[in-house]
């Protein structure tokens, strides 16, 4: 999970959030949470330089799973109902074309 949360693309997060109806200042603070954040690496002792993280969440962030959740959730919701369709598709071709769709899946 921890190489999921570092894929986060921030801005299209953003968006997503507005669309959840998510404004004023709980949308900006989390835009604050999520924007110029750096981090460094220690090895044997020695820090490396800060560098920005372009992308991700935060990890260990108790925030971040539900902010990764919401990236996601579209996604998922969209895959489903694309697998559901093909789904639909092959059964009905076995099926002589029948209007009907496999059990579980719900295209409305």
């Amino acid at each position: 999970m921890q190489k999921a949360f570092d894929k986060v693309w921030k801005d299209g997060l953003l968006v997503k959030l507005q669309r959840s109806n998510i404004s004023g200042n709980m949308y900006r603070w989390i835009k604050s949470y999520l924007h110029n954040r750096r981090a460094r690496v220690l090895v044997d002792g020695h820090c490396g330089r800060k560098v920005l993280l372009r992308h991700g969440v935060p990890q260990g962030g108790v925030l971040s799973p539900t902010l990764f959740i919401l990236f996601i959730n579209d996604l998922v919701q969209e895959e489903s109902k694309q697998h559901c369709m093909q789904m639909t598709w092959s059964y009905g071709a076995q099926k002589s074309m029948q209007q009907q769709q496999p059990t579980g899946c719900n295209l409305h």
